[in-house]
This record gives C-alpha cells, sequence and structure tokens, in this order.
C-alpha cells in the first residue's frame, strides 16, 4: 500500500530530487521515478543485484548505485541535493537507520519528506523512530511492520 502513497506524493509534489536508501526488489523505486518523470531519483542499495533490477526498468529519471548508504551521502550531495523526498528502507537496524538519518538529514532541504518504512519492526527500529525530533505521523496500516513520514525542520 506504501507504494501508492509514494506515488501519489511524488506526482503531486513534483519534486527535483527524489533519494531512497535500499533498493531491493526495485519497487519503490519505480513507483518514485514513475510518478513524476521530470525528477531525478536515485536509489542506493550495497547488494549489486538491487543495481540490475532497478536499471532493468530503464527510467531516464532512475540512476541506482551500488555503495553503502551513509559512504554515498557525499555523491548525493553533490549530485542530487537539496534533497525534496527521502525515502529510508536498507537494513532495518538502529545502528544503519540513525547513520542514514544523520548523513542524509542535513542534505534535505526544509520541508523536505522523508518516509521511513519498518518503523515497528523491532526494537532498534521503534527506538530510531522515537529519537526523530522533527514533525512526524506514524502510517502503521501501510505496512505490517510501521510506515512513517517526518518534515524536516530547520537544523
Amino acid at each position: 500500500v506504501y507504494y501508492r502513497l509514494l506515488y501519489e506524493w511524488v506526482r503531486h509534489v513534483k519534486p527535483k530530487n527524489v533519494v531512497e536508501l535500499g533498493t531491493f526488489w526495485a519497487a519503490s523505486a519505480y513507483h518514485l521515478a514513475h510518478a513524476c518523470p521530470e525528477s531525478r531519483v536515485i536509489t542506493i542499495d550495497i547488494d549489486p543485484a538491487s543495481k540490475v533490477k532497478a536499471d532493468a526498468l530503464k527510467l531516464p529519471n532512475l540512476t541506482a548505485l551500488t555503495s553503502d548508504s551513509v559512504a554515498a551521502a557525499e555523491l548525493v550531495k553533490k549530485d542530487y541535493s537539496p534533497i525534496d523526498v527521502l525515502f529510508i528502507d536498507s537494513e532495518h537496524s538502529y545502528k544503519i537507520a540513525a547513520g542514514e538519518w544523520a548523513a542524509y538529514r542535513p542534505l534535505c532541504r526544509d520541508g523536505a519528506v522523508v518516509f521511513m518504512d519498518d518503523i515497528a519492526m523491532n526494537p532498534g527500529m521503534k527506538q530510531f523512530w522515537a529519537e526523530v525530533k522533527d514533525p512526524k505521523v506514524e502510517l502503521h496500516p501501510l505496512h505490517v511492520a510501521g510506515f512513517g513520514a517526518a518534515v524536516k525542520r530547520g537544523e
């Protein structure tokens, strides 16, 4: 169900730069890129097979990168910032999610929406979600392990 939310959000907002952390099967990357062909979408995953899946979509506005998500932040800063929409959906652990938040939140423009998957999956993800201080909303009906959105407000 959250694919529809991502699609509709991007279709209506028409963001310039969209960043997804965690490609997996590239389903969300497809929805993000297909929703607004004018948006530049980058999806990042450590697994090379995920890049193959994203590249197979052949969407001209979608770039897939094989990298550790935190390590890729410098490239994103250079080529895809400020970020208008960020989707955090990589490894569902406190350490990774908190590291991605620390690396990517500063790259988001004020007012950017950050979607986060699996925020209730385990104690670490619950802790991460609890530590997000920006205005946020839980949208748990969208995913069995929880789903949330935050709006970046200032530094």
